[in-house]
Parts: C-alpha cells; structure tokens; sequence
C-alpha cells in the first residue's frame, strides 16, 4: 500500500452499479404513461478516464485555494463504496504500530534504517516491494561497498547453514549465508529474533545502502519467519500484518502495522481495496494491480484490455506491455518535433 497524493484509485465498476441501483421518481412517472414500443437506450458508457477520476475530492474549487475536506457533490461516495473503505481501513490498522522515516537515493529508491545484532549496528536498507527477504552486506562480503554487519562481533548471531545462497534482484545478483539475530526496526523498538541473509556477494548494491528489505507478499507459512512484516506480527510486536507507504521527495515514511490515513486523499474512506493480480502472482510473488488502460492525453492509447501492473518500490522504471508501448511511441512522435526513437529515450 503506498501514499496516494492528490489523486485516487477507484472501483469503479462497483460506482457504476451503485449509481444504477435505484429509479429515479421522474423514470417511476415516465413508466406509468403507455409509450409505443421502441429500443429501449441504452446508459452513455462513463470513458476510463472518468472512472478513474471518479470519488477525487480534489476539484478545481481546491486549485482557486477553496476548501477540499468535502468531495464534490457529483462525487460522493456510496453507502457500499464507504463500508467498504471502512472494512479496509479495519483490517489493515492494528493498535500495534511503528513508524519509520524513510529518504531517497538519488536513484529515486527509499531507504530506512535497522538495527541488526548485539551490539546494533545501524544497516541501511532499500524498502523494495517488488522482493522477498532482507539481504544484508557483511564483512564476509568481498565486493560490498560497505559492511556494516559481523557474525562474529554480534552476540546474538547464528549461523543457520553454511551452504552458499543465491539470489536475484533485477540487475543485482546476491549471494550469501543464512542467519538469524536480533533485529530492530527502530533503535530499541520493534526487536525481533529474525532470519536474513549475510551476503558474501552483493554485485549491484550501491554505497548509499547496505542490503534490500523486501516487502512483497508472502504466503508460504512455512518461510513466514524470514519475512518482517509476519514476524513482527507473530512476535507481538505490530497488531496486523500490514505496513503502508508514504513516499514523496521529502518527509517519506512507512507504517508497519497500520496507515497514516492523513495521507489519503479522503482519508480513511478514500482507500480503495483491490485483490491482486492472479496472473502475476501465479509467476512471482508480488503486489499487482489490473491495469485497464494508458493515457497519453486523452483519448485512451491502444486496445482496451487487462494487463499486470506490479507496484514495485525497488524500480524506477514504468513498464507497459509491448502493443501499448508501440501506441505510446506514435503519440510521441505525433506531439514531439523531429524525435529520434533510435536515438532518444524512446
């Protein structure tokens, strides 16, 4: 779950049933009067774009500095769409949370600090959606920019396996041993015996950060422990196994165990749940949302369709199926003077 700043995610085919659900008194009346038979119209189909859009309390008003706390009239939510807003807000928030800050690389990643061992050594982490488990650099490490981390000066540290693991994260290839020690998400707070990797290879981590968190789904009980988020929850140190992600140029933040409705256009009732994408969760575990459409300007770009858009806070890069990419290319030389596809960055 991420920050959505000034703009919203909607369901919008449950609106559209929720607006057709009742008659209005004019059409009760119409009804009541013989008509000769004809085909009976049909309702003007709402384009992508303003379904998107839809239940955005940002309005132009909000622009001239008018107030926006109140949604626009032909905007307001329906009795079905705030239960469910409120059911999402329910089960992602426990009374159990822990907040920590979170800044940018200049490679647009965001990094937050643990606490790892005993003594706690500080170990700067990318917050990455798109991977499994924590992969740390150690001084076991022979091409880490830094090694913040030792088995040997930490009184808590156990080695699990000596067997060598490998692991992929895009362009990164890690590798490394098992372990398991004391690990904090704050200093002295959130304190969890937990299960990572001690690299011995880290190709591709960049000095601004000492290993990976990753954050995606995981749903195999058995390798719960080596996941944060389960373990804190077992652990009884967050309420719910959730976390939430605020991230901006300045002031970024994640919330484990809950959300910072503040963040929310809408607050609580502006959340919007939606089940993951089954075709990409069948290949990698990962969060997914059911693209609908690309917007270049209007009107829509390519066929209308589904696809996989997968959220991944470890990437910089959008990514858009090939066809779509192709239509994308032709708008872009229809509204740039003399772009070179061969030669720019498309």
């Amino acid at each position: 779950m991420s920050k959505i700043d000034k703009s919203t995610m909607s369901l919008a085919d449950e609106m559209d049933e929720a607006e057709e659900g009742g008659a209005r008194p004019e059409e009760n009346a119409a009804k009541a009067k013989p008509k000769p038979a004809k085909k009976k119209a049909k309702k003007a189909k709402k384009s992508v774009y303003d379904q998107v859009t839809e239940g955005n309390p940002y309005t132009e008003d909000d622009k001239a500095g008018k107030s926006a706390t109140a949604p626009a009239a032909e905007n307001v939510m329906s009795e079905e769409d705030i239960q469910q807003s409120n059911k999402a807000f329910t089960a992602s928030t426990g009374e159990n949370q822990i907040k920590i800050a979170l800044s940018s690389s200049p490679d647009s990643l965001f990094i937050g600090t643990l606490f790892i061992g005993s003594p706690e050594k500080q170990v700067r982490v990318i917050f990455d959606t798109g991977s499994e488990h924590l992969a740390i650099a150690s001084d076991m490490c022979q091409d880490c920019p830094t090694k913040p981390y030792s088995l040997a000066a930490s009184n808590s540290s156990n080695l699990l396996s000596n067997d060598t693991k490998t692991v992929l994260y895009g362009s990164a290839k890690f590798a490394g041993k098992e372990t398991a020690d004391r690990a904090c998400v704050n200093q002295g707070e959130g304190c969890i015996n937990f299960k990572f990797l001690s690299l011995e290879q880290g190709t591709g981590l960049d000095k601004d950060a000492d290993g990976i968190l990753g954050l995606s789904p995981e749903m195999s009980t058995d390798r719960a422990d080596q996941h944060l988020i389960w373990s804190l929850m077992k652990q009884k140190q967050i309420s719910k196994a959730s976390f939430s992600l605020s991230l901006s140029d300045s002031n970024s933040f994640a919330v484990l165990g809950g959300i910072d409705d503040s963040q929310i256009v809408g607050g609580s009732n502006g959340l919007r749940p939606f089940r993951n994408n089954p075709d990409i969760f069948s290949h990698i575990k990962a969060w997914a949302l059911s693209g609908k459409g690309l917007f270049y300007g209007l009107p829509q770009i390519g066929d209308k369709g589904t696809f996989p858009a997968v959220i991944d806070t470890g990437s910089t890069m959008i990514a858009v199926p090939t066809a779509l990419f192709s239509a994308l290319q032709q708008k872009w030389g229809e509204s740039v003077k003399d772009l070179d596809c061969k030669g720019d960055f498309c």
